[in-house]
């Protein structure tokens, strides 16, 4: 019961945390009209990724002009109204005032963050359980002595053993590289966050995965 009350809360905290930016932005917001001054095209370094667009969008608030970037791909034209939301503290952080460009960041990130938690979940089946052993090193290191797999790599000959681990840490760290190489990207704005986000997501899996596996012997 305890790791099942644990996980449903880790799902109520995701939805309640994927939802808080998009509901503030309503409740306290402001809304203003923009227009489109511009489409911007991008090209990422990826190859991966195809080429996308998106409207720039300026509008006016307390004597000052800002721009912002609209959601990609829209079928917006130079001179179109655009209403925008902002906080009044902050206009340059606006955002599209529409279900995509209030909610798109939800839609990406609610499906993610369960599946992250989830397969967490699945790859260590024993967190979060209730033991009536005392919790020490001891009793760990014994149980685990204890739950040796059937046939696993230690079972394979030192050369193939050694082998297959020299190839699972260059897959490691080419996937912390290329996590690296994703968050800079996202940093320089060169890629989208809901892109960079669900690339990010995909590499925590495979690292749970293979994590996992090894810890399996």
């Amino acid at each position: 019961m305890q790791r099942k009350r644990i996980y449903n809360i880790g799902i109520a905290v995701i939805i309640i945390s994927t939802l808080l930016s998009p509901l503030s932005y309503i409740t306290i917001g402001k809304v203003e009209k923009g227009k489109v001054v511009r489409v911007t095209f991008i090209y990422y370094d990826l190859p991966i990724l195809p080429s996308s667009s998106h409207p720039v969008i300026e509008f006016e608030y307390d004597g000052k002009t800002y721009d912002i970037n609209g959601e990609e791909d829209q079928k917006y034209l130079v001179g179109d109204e655009v209403k925008v939301i902002f906080y009044p503290w902050k206009p340059e952080k606006a955002k599209e005032f529409s279900i995509i460009g209030l909610f798109i960041d939800t839609l990406v990130q609610l499906p993610i963050g369960l599946l992250i938690w989830w397969a967490f979940f699945k790859s260590f089946p024993k967190l979060f359980m209730p033991s009536e052993a005392p919790l020490s090193l001891y009793n760990l290191v014994y149980k685990y002595k204890q739950k040796k797999p059937d046939k696993g790599i230690s079972d394979l000959h030192i050369s193939i053993r050694f082998f297959i681990y020299l190839l699972i840490i260059i897959i490691v760290i080419a996937l912390l590289n290329a996590l690296w190489s994703i968050y800079k990207e996202m940093l320089s704005e060169n890629l989208p966050y809901q892109v960079g986000v669900g690339i990010i997501a995909v590499i925590l899996i495979l690292l749970f995965t293979i994590v996992n596996k090894v810890r399996k012997g």
